[in-house]
């Protein structure tokens, strides 16, 4: 999907119609404004650390919560006929972990008690350090539906998770892209009493969830994979979430902190020049064609053409160029000769 302009990243998912959303911006109180108008506010608990810079680093205007597990914090809604889901549905949140473990940790749930006549829907890290969405069947006895995540959560990343519930198929997004599916029941989904939670399970004291959460929204439909894409695509245009694509690309290489750098986009003169800031200039050896078009569709950039015989780019050594572990070396190239020669 091509990336949204002119619409925050709050007017995207109300445009969508939530049931529940919590941005969950505040810097003071107990309150978690709900921005629908199904006035479905939460309430934080065990006093969360709120007015985080935003999980959205280029969103000023927005701030996170950070939870605490170990002093069990975590945001309440009370039950409501609203929040009992039936069929299809879609979870929506951001957030950066502080702690991936081996145990049950609901960043949303909302059950009663911790057994299949108590559970109804949510999602969470596994003891397999996987994220898992899931729902139980109105037949309890069926059990619970889920779908786990390839990708694990990293306490070093941001991320954008999105759990859908369409018909008989579960699916995972990471990112903006589906990360893993699965198929489910055709049952509806349990209806209960229990609270919904952000950071815990639901009205049960347990599962809590430790880092920053931000943008929780609920839907009672199963979001299409391009209005994902799109709620993606504006949130790391307006801040951190997964680093943004760069814009050109000698930005993404420069991004990945390179050792040397030669664009070998020179049109005239002997230097072939370094772009990273270690000064590792190169030599254009025996008159090479310069300035030829470049390899990369739509780069203004330009490329050298070497002649197969005497024609190079010398860097004398240099110490950072002794690797002694782990490398990768990367170029663009389009051959003249091909034969069996070295």
């Amino acid at each position: 999907a091509a990336a949204p302009t002119g619409t925050n990243y709050e007017d995207l998912v109300l445009a969508d119609n939530p049931i529940v959303y919590l941005k969950l911006n505040e810097a003071s109180g107990t309150n978690a404004n709900d921005q629908t108008g199904n006035n479905l506010d939460g309430t934080y608990t065990n006093t969360p650390t709120l007015g985080q810079v935003s999980l959205l680093a280029g969103d000023t205007s927005n701030l996170c919560v950070s939870l605490d597990n170990t002093q069990s914090e975590y945001v309440i809604i009370n039950d409501n006929d609203l929040l009992d889901i039936r069929d299809n549905f879609t979870i929506e949140v951001w957030t950066r972990p502080s702690v991936v473990d081996a145990n049950w940790r609901c960043i949303v749930d909302k059950a009663s008690a911790d057994t299949y006549a108590g559970i109804q829907y949510g999602l969470q890290t596994n003891p397999s350090n996987k994220w898992e969405g899931f729902f139980v069947e109105s037949s309890v006895a069926s059990g619970m539906n889920a779908v786990v995540s390839t990708t694990a959560p990293s306490t070093d990343r941001t991320d954008h998770l999105v759990f859908v519930r369409n018909g008989t198929t579960l699916k995972l997004y990471m990112n903006g892209v589906l990360d893993a599916s699965a198929s489910c029941s055709i049952g509806t989904v349990h209806v209960g009493t229990g609270n919904l939670a952000v950071g815990r399970e639901g009205t049960v004291n347990g599962g809590y969830y430790g880092g920053k959460v931000q943008h929780f929204a609920l839907y009672g439909y199963a979001l299409s994979s391009d209005r994902i894409n799109t709620h993606y695509q504006r949130g790391i245009l307006s801040g951190e979430g997964p680093t943004p694509i760069p814009s050109t690309y000698s930005a993404a290489v420069l991004a990945d902190n390179p050792i040397l750098y030669q664009r070998l986009g020179e049109s005239s003169g002997t230097t072939a020049f370094d772009d990273t800031s270690n000064n590792l200039d190169g030599t254009y050896q025996n008159t090479p064609t310069l300035g030829v078009t470049g390899a990369l569709y739509s780069d203004s950039n330009t490329a050298v053409t070497l002649n197969g015989t005497n024609e190079y780019i010398n860097r004398a050594s240099a110490a950072s160029l002794n690797v002694t572990s782990d490398f990768t070396i990367e170029c663009w190239c389009k051959p003249t000769t091909l034969n069996s020669t070295w």
